[in-house]
C-alpha cells in the first residue's frame, strides 16, 4: 500500500509550547526523509491562535467544547484525509529519522495495519519504561499491550473505515475513566486477528513521568479495572494470556494491600488514643505515622476493584436492558 498523506491526530488543552516543539520535531523529520503530511489539532480549550501556527501549512485547527482525549480522537480522525492515522501527545516530539524508520517499517510489514514505536524520555533518551529497552522489530500479543500507549502507535486508514474503529468515549484522560482506551483498541484490533507490529528503531520521545497526587492515581487505576473488566465482558481473550497483563499484576498487589490497610488502621487507632488522651508524645508519633503515603500497591488494587465493580454492574445492565428486563 502506497501511503500518499499521513494524518497526525493531536488533542491538545492548554499546551501551546509544547504542540509547536512537536509540530517542529514532525516538519524536521518530514525535510530529513521526505512525506506529505497533515496534523489535525482538537483544542479542547478553545484558545489556540491561528496566527501561531501559520508556518504550518500542514495543520488544521478544530475546536471542541467536550472535554476527553478519547472523543476528540475520534472527532480528528473524522476530519482527517491521510492514508494514515497517527496519534500523538501534544507533549511529545518525534526523532529526526522517524519519516524513514515508519515508512521502511510498513514496506518491510506490507501485511500489517497497524504499528507503535519506541518510546524515550525527552530530558535523557533512557527508555520511558523498561519494556521501550527493547530496539528491534516485534510482533506483540496481549502481554505487550504496554507498547500500545498513547503517544505510540498508528493504525492504516483502511482498517479504521473498515471495521468502524474508535477509542472508547468513556475511557482516557478527561472521563471519570483516566487510562485504558488504547488498551481497549489493542485488544480489539487483536480479536480481528490483526497483527500489531512494535517497530524497535521508530523512535518517539515524552517527557518523564512525574509523581501524581493519590487522587490520579487511583483514577489511572480505576480506569484499568474498567477496561480490562470490559475487555473480558466484550471481546473475549484468550484467558490463558489474559492471566499476565491483568489478574497476575492484581494478586500480586493484594499482600501489599492488605499491609497497608493493617497500618492505616494502625495509625487511625494512634489518632484516636490522641484525641482522648491528648498525650503530646503520642501526638506525635500519629502525626509522623499519618503523613506516610500508602504504597503504589495500595492505589493500584484498591483502583481496580473499584473499576471491575463498577464495570460489571454496567456490563449486567446493558445485558438486562438487551434482553429487555
Amino acid at each position: 500500500m502506497n501511503i500518499n498523506l499521513i494524518s497526525f491526530i493531536i488533542p491538545t488543552l492548554n499546551r501551546k509550547n509544547d504542540l509547536l516543539r512537536l509540530l517542529d520535531s514532525i516538519k524536521k523529520a518530514s525535510a530529513y526523509y521526505y512525506v506529505v503530511w497533515e496534523a489535525i489539532i482538537v483544542d479542547q480549550s478553545n484558545k489556540l491562535n491561528i496566527e501561531d501556527f501559520q508556518k504550518y501549512s500542514e495543520v488544521k485547527i478544530i475546536s471542541s467544547k467536550i472535554m476527553g482525549l478519547s472523543i476528540n480522537r475520534n472527532r480528528g480522525v473524522q476530519q482527517s484525509i491521510g492514508d494514515l492515522l497517527i496519534f500523538i501527545d501534544d507533549d511529545c516530539v518525534v526523532q529526526n529519522d522517524y519519516f524513514e524508520q515508519l515508512i521502511g517499517g510498513i514496506k518491510k510489514y506490507p501485511d500489517s495495519n497497524v504499528f507503535c514505536g519506541r518510546l524515550l524520555e525527552l530530558e535523557t533518551n533512557n527508555p520511558f519504561l523498561p519494556l521501550f529497552a527493547i530496539n528491534n522489530d516485534k510482533i506483540i500479543g496481549q502481554n505487550d499491550f504496554g507498547y500500545f500507549m498513547g503517544s505510540t502507535h498508528l493504525i492504516k486508514k483502511s482498517l479504521w473505515i473498515k471495521y468502524l474503529l474508535k477509542y472508547q468515549e468513556d475511557l482516557g484522560a478527561g472521563t471519570k475513566n483516566n487510562a485504558g482506551e488504547e488498551t481497549f483498541l489493542f485488544f480489539d484490533l487483536l480479536s480481528k486477528d490483526e497483527k500489531v507490529i512494535y517497530l524497535g528503531k521508530m523512535v518517539y520521545k515524552h517527557p518523564a513521568q512525574q509523581s501524581l497526587p493519590w487522587r490520579k492515581r487511583l483514577g489511572y487505576s480505576k480506569g484499568n479495572g474498567v477496561v480490562f473488566t470490559r475487555i473480558f465482558f466484550e471481546i473475549k481473550p484468550n484467558l490463558r494470556e489474559f492471566w499476565f497483563p491483568f489478574i497476575l499484576p492484581l494478586l500480586k498487589s493484594f499482600p501489599n494491600t492488605l499491609i497497608t490497610l493493617f497500618f492505616l488502621v494502625t495509625r487511625l487507632n494512634l489518632l484516636i488514643r490522641f484525641i482522648i488522651s491528648k498525650n503530646s508524645k503520642l501526638t506525635y508519633t500519629a502525626i509522623n505515622k499519618l503523613q506516610k503515603p500508602p504504597s503504589e500497591y495500595f492505589y493500584y488494587f484498591i483502583g481496580n476493584v473499584i473499576g471491575i465493580l463498577s464495570e460489571t454492574k454496567a456490563q449486567i445492565f446493558r445485558k438486562r436492558a438487551k434482553n429487555g428486563k
